[in-house]
């Protein structure tokens, strides 16, 4: 009885030593080998990356290209975005294109001219918004109010929608555009109240704020601040 019971004994012992050395193994080939994952499958940031700061867009090694425009009405001019394409390797399993948007180029057939819209410094412009004025005949464009990173305030050495933005409103011809707002976090809405006046909501370091503005001037005709702790 005493030997057949140390024989299931040992045999417990032997399978439980195996079972740990196995466990050890592999808790060492894991650790030995995070680095070489941490490099291989390294996660993407969910913002896409711009410009880098110092750099200046007209000698960036990255090419440059226009997408297609919107199709105005009437005479209107177009307007051709210009995308910056960077692409970045994910480490041996393919490469990823990101094309981030930095300029636009303003084309006006009818008078057989075109010109930038931003001076050519470095920007990352991520979002553009229409001022729409909805009529029971027509929808009538008035312009656009565009978000524009062109700082690195985060300090990480690259444009990002990390970093603090700024609020443009030029109107339906593209004209020079006019700051509205600055050290902007989010666009939150706009809505055209009329031909002549539009409303912004945005959220900057300092709180939640309510403009009225006018058109197509930019002035801030009206404004509150508020927060959520207020």
């Amino acid at each position: 009885m005493d030997t057949g019971f140390f024989k299931w004994v040992w045999r417990f012992n032997a399978i439980a030593i195996g079972f740990a050395v196995l466990t050890l193994l592999f808790l060492i080939g894991w650790q030995l080998s995070r680095d070489f994952r941490e490099a291989r499958f390294a996660p993407k940031e969910s913002t896409a990356v711009a410009l880098m700061a110092p750099q200046k867009a007209s000698t960036s090694a990255h090419p440059l290209r226009f997408g297609v425009p919107q199709i105005p009405n009437g005479s209107q001019p177009y307007a051709l975005p210009l995308y910056l394409e960077q692409t970045d390797s994910d480490q041996g399993y393919g490469r990823q294109t990101n094309n981030a948007l930095v300029n636009f180029r303003i084309v006006n057939i009818e008078g057989q001219t075109n010109r930038w819209l931003f001076a050519q410094t470095d920007r990352l412009i991520i979002e553009t918004r229409d001022l729409i004025l909805a009529s029971a005949d027509t929808d009538q464009k008035l312009g656009q109010i565009m978000v524009v990173i062109e700082q690195d305030t985060d300090g990480n050495g690259h444009l990002s929608e990390r970093d603090d933005k700024t609020l443009y409103l030029t109107d339906a011809r593209w004209s020079v555009p006019v700051q509205i707002a600055k050290s902007v976090r989010a666009l939150l809405a706009v809505s055209t109240q009329s031909a002549t006046q539009a409303d912004v909501i945005f959220e900057t370091t300092k709180g939640t704020h309510a403009a009225r503005i006018s058109l197509p001037e930019g002035i801030t005709l009206s404004e509150q601040a508020f927060s959520p702790n207020d």
